[in-house]
């Protein structure tokens, strides 16, 4: 794979990557809005399914980033 290749299937892994962090905060976004007065969660099952969707939307991008092939600095000098 040559230098510029190598460049654009990082910049669309980059944006993968991206968009699966955007996913796992939104996962996560009002997760300490289910406590009740006493400061224990109210909806367990709600509270359990954003970490899990938030852990998987993290895993997805731990997965792109390992499968991708990184540009090093010379390929970028080599654009």
């Amino acid at each position: 794979m040559g230098s510029a290749q190598k460049i654009a299937a990082a910049v669309i892994a980059t944006e993968r990557i991206q968009e699966e962090v955007l996913e796992a905060l939104n996962a996560l976004t009002g997760f300490v809005n289910h406590l009740n007065a006493f400061g224990v969660f109210s909806d367990c099952v709600h509270s359990r399914a954003g970490l899990a969707a938030a852990r998987a939307a993290i895993n997805r991008a731990e997965q792109i980033m390992q499968d991708t092939a990184w540009p090093a600095p010379h390929d970028y000098d080599a654009v």
